[in-house]
Parts: structure tokens; C-alpha cells; sequence
């Protein structure tokens, strides 16, 4: 070993020892808080911990455990600040995500922390049982505190809209729409009454009365229904014969794979269709035959003469569930989108599989299923299985012990053109309700659904086929968070079409 070797393996085995050191340290400092806790002392453990997250500001566990005895204590802000802290320095880790939940939720900020929980239940599934009963406790007092007010009075606004809206997410949604009828009624100019009652209504199949209604959405003060105070005016549905329409999308993207179906019906009204969408549809919607131009979010718009959101078309075009514009492919893969599959097993079926949808939306812990609840599908013979699943929890491949059994496409899904060339590759896609869903139906792939007991309004109720997408298959829960039943209809069906 020359000198300059013997200096630098002397210079790394110093700069083990001390990392060594500061471990022992930490953990040493650690186990003496752990002591205090035990002791009942929460004091003497925050005054340590707040000395220990200022000599280690680095670890997120220093900051979890002060988060900890702060919300013991009763000091929410600061427990929240902490949590927030530990998930920038661990971003990965579920810890931080569920600590933020539960003091959000002690805050009374319920729809923040069911996010939060969203998220960290992808990122480990093996707490989603107590995270929804936990979340379904809450909803059950608040349920019965509403129908204590309305035993008390029949007429109470907030009561009547509260229970409705729990009413549509328990999957009743006959019942919510007569409850937030009433509420309305109270109140006829309340956007957030006619929005949540639009859901019901939609649900139901009575699209006349609930796309008017779910016009009231630029009026919840919601940012996800932005009021751009274009100039130019919104169209009112008349021809467009020399003039230029914008259709700006909204929500998420799966509303705007959705709803991108009606921009050639727009097109037919004679002028030129300008769409601004999400970036990572961008190229997939940039290959729409009816468009002039397409832009992304946030970037420089041409020249307009009137404009449209694209979940107000189907108001516009007064679509029933007759008329719906069901054809399908409406979209389809652009040229130069190559996706590399590796078979393991020639001959095999290739099914895309996607089991999370965006921890962002509040229904998503309902929505989505832990990868290893679908293990009776995963073990089935004849199959290569593909995931088309990105985000969080795409970590439960491994998590789960599936890497020998999934291949794993998450590293060539860039965007959502990419997506669709794997899609395109495919002999089924199953999928919970998320974007790929849409994006594979749009593609008019086959695609098989696995739908929560309370499914969004877009899914209707009590239907196996699906109006908006002629070859997807529903398969919906036959009780609330039951997805055992749904997985092995799924498994059934495999089966039962293995040669197919």
C-alpha cells in the first residue's frame, strides 16, 4: 500500500469512528428520553429533546419523538411544525405523515390530516386497519352529533349539509341528495350545499339536475376550482365558426383524460380548440386530432376569443347518460413513446396493475388497496405481472416482498405518454380508481376496476359496465372496505378467462 492509500484508509476508518461515536451518542440520549417518558416526566423529556434536536438537527426521529410529547402536552402548532420537519428530512418515512394526522385531526382540521394519513398509509399499508378506524370513529361522533341537532331542529343548515356529505361518502347516496336537497332549499344560493348535492345526483344517474348543480363549484372558494378572470367571455355553447375556444383543465387527471372527450364535439361547433392541461398529460393530449394547440399549466396562452373549464362541457352538451360520448380510443399512444417489457415467462397474459391512487385527494385510504391484499391475483400462473404504479407506494413492491413476482415499470413512467405506451402492451389493466384507470380507458384498453363500496359519482351505482368507458369492468366492494370479496371475484374471473 503506497502512502497516499495508507492516508486515506486512515482518513475514512477517523471518519467511521467518529460517525460511530455520534450514533452512540444520539442513541444514548435517545434511551435516557425513553426513560423519562416512562417515568411520566413529560418535562424533563421536552427540555431534552429540545437540546437533542439542537445538536442534531439532521434527525428526523429527534424531531418525531419532541413532535410526540409536544401533542401530549397540549402544544399542537409546535407538534405539527415537528412532524412537519421530520417528513423534509425523511420524506420517505410514515412516521412523520401519521404524527402531522394526528394533530391535525386534534385541531379539527379533518380533511388535512385524512391527507396526511393517505400518504403515510402508502408508505406503509400495514396500518391502514387502525388509520380507518381511527377515521371512521371520528365520522361516526360526527355523524351522530348532526342527527342530534336535526332531532332537534329539522332545519339546521350546517347539520343538514355535514350529514349529507358523510351520507355520499358512506355510499348512500339517495339519502344524501334528500338531505342536501333540504339543505338547498334552506339556502339556495349556498355553492357548497349545490356542489355536494350535484356528487348525489350525479351518482344516481340524474346528470341534468347534477351538472347544473356542479356548476356551483367556482363558488366553494376551493382551490382546485381557480376563478381565472379570463377578459374574454365563457362560452355559452354556440357556434364558434371563426373564433378560437379555450378549454382549461381542472382538478385532477384523471378528469382531464376523462373529459378531453369533449374537445371533438367542440371541435364539430366550427373553430379552432386551444387546450391548456397538466404538464404530465401534455404530450399525450398534444396528439388529440381535434386540437389547434395544446399548453401546459402555467405556461403563455395564444390568443382567444372565448373560453370553457372541461368539466362544464358536460352541462354545455347537456349530456344524459344516453348521450354520453362513449367511444372509444379517444386518445392514443404519440409516436416515439418506447416502453421496455421483459417477459419472464413467454406465453403469459401481461396485466398492468396500479393499486394506490393519489394520497392528495381525501377519499384516496378508501380508495386504494395494500399490494398484498391482491396476493391471491399475484399468485395465480400464466401471468406476468406489470406495475404501472408511481408515487408512494410503489415502495410496496418491496415492502411486501413482490420483487421477484412484479416487474416494475416505475422508472420508465415519466409522464402519462409513456404510461399509455405501457398501457398500449398490455392484455388488461387492473387498477383501483386513479388516473391510469382513465388513461386506459381512454386508449379503449380492456380495463377491470376495483371500485371502493362508496365510489365516486363518475362510477354511478350498482353497474358492472361503465357508460364513459365501453371496455372497462367494475368490480365494486359489497360492504365498506371489503376488498377481499372484490379480489377474489377479480381472481375468479382470471381464471375463468385464462384462455383468452
Amino acid at each position: 500500500m503506497n502512502e497516499q492509500s495508507s492516508r486515506n484508509s486512515e482518513s475514512e476508518a477517523a471518519v467511521s469512528h467518529d460517525a460511530s461515536t455520534v450514533d452512540q451518542s444520539y442513541h444514548s440520549w435517545i434511551a435516557s428520553i425513553d426513560s423519562a417518558l416512562a417515568a411520566g416526566a413529560l418535562p424533563d423529556a421536552e427540555h431534552q429533546l429540545r437540546r437533542l434536536v439542537a445538536e442534531y438537527p439532521d434527525r428526523a426521529g429527534g424531531h418525531l419523538k419532541l413532535g410526540e410529547v409536544l401533542e401530549a402536552s397540549g402544544q399542537l402548532e409546535a407538534a405539527r411544525k415537528c412532524a412537519e420537519r421530520a417528513i423534509a428530512l425523511k420524506p420517505d418515512g410514515f412516521e412523520g405523515y401519521f404524527l402531522k394526522g394526528s394533530v391535525l385531526i386534534r385541531e379539527n382540521r379533518f380533511p388535512e390530516a385524512v391527507l396526511c394519513f393517505n400518504h403515510g398509509v402508502q408508505l406503509n399499508p400495514l396500518l391502514a386497519g387502525c388509520i380507518t378506524d381511527m377515521l371512521q370513529g371520528f365520522r361516526e361522533e360526527t355523524v351522530r352529533g348532526c342527527e342530534a341537532v336535526l332531532a332537534r331542529d329539522p332545519g339546521d343548515f350546517n347539520a343538514l349539509l355535514v350529514l349529507g356529505r358523510f351520507r355520499y361518502l358512506e355510499g348512500r347516496a339517495e339519502e344524501s341528495a334528500g338531505l342536501l336537497a333540504r339543505a338547498l332549499a334552506l339556502r339556495p344560493s349556498d355553492a357548497n350545499a349545490a356542489y355536494c348535492l350535484s356528487f348525489a345526483e350525479l351518482a344516481l344517474g340524474r346528470f341534468h339536475e347534477g351538472w347544473g348543480h356542479y356548476e356551483a363549484r367556482f363558488g366553494t372558494g376551493q382551490t382546485s376550482f381557480p376563478v381565472r378572470g379570463f377578459r374574454e367571455p365563457r362560452w355559452d355553447g354556440s357556434d364558434l365558426v371563426g373564433r378560437t375556444i379555450l378549454l382549461h383543465a381542472e382538478q385532477g387527471i384523471g378528469d382531464t383524460l376523462q373529459f378531453i372527450r369533449y374537445a371533438s364535439l367542440v371541435r364539430a361547433r366550427g373553430g379552432r380548440v386551444v387546450v391548456e392541461c397538466q404538464r404530465p398529460v401534455l404530450p399525450l393530449v398534444q396528439a388529440h386530432a381535434s386540437l389547434a394547440q395544446v399548453v401546459a399549466q402555467g405556461g403563455s396562452l395564444p390568443r382567444f376569443d372565448v373560453h370553457v373549464p372541461l368539466m362544464s362541457l358536460p352541462a354545455l352538451f347537456r349530456t344524459t347518460l344516453g348521450t354520453i360520448p362513449g367511444a372509444t380510443p379517444y386518445l392514443s399512444v404519440p409516436e416515439g413513446m418506447p416502453v421496455t417489457l421483459a417477459s419472464r415467462r413467454p406465453g403469459c397474459r401481461r396485466i398492468g396493475l396500479v393499486w394506490a391512487g393519489n394520497p392528495g385527494l381525501e377519499t384516496d385510504l378508501s380508495r386504494s388497496i395494500p399490494l398484498d391484499q391482491l396476493d391471491p391475483v399475484l399468485q395465480l400462473d400464466g401471468i406476468d405481472f406489470y406495475s404501472l404504479q408511481v408515487g408512494p407506494a410503489a415502495c410496496q413492491i418491496d415492502l411486501f416482498g413482490y420483487r421477484d413476482r412484479i416487474i416494475d415499470l416505475k422508472s420508465q413512467l415519466s409522464d402519462f405518454a409513456r404510461t399509455a405506451a405501457a398501457v398500449a402492451e398490455m392484455d388488461l389493466v387492473l387498477s383501483v380508481d386513479t388516473a391510469v384507470a382513465h388513461l386506459a380507458g381512454a386508449l379503449g384498453a380492456k380495463v377491470w376496476l376495483l371500485l371502493p363500496y362508496a365510489s365516486e359519482w363518475r362510477w354511478l351505482r350498482d353497474r358492472r359496465d361503465c357508460p364513459w368507458y365501453p371496455g372497462m369492468t367494475l368490480f365494486r366492494q359489497p360492504k365498506p372496505d371489503h376488498w377481499a370479496a372484490v379480489v377474489t371475484e377479480v381472481r375468479d374471473a382470471l381464471i375463468r378467462t385464462s384462455g383468452g
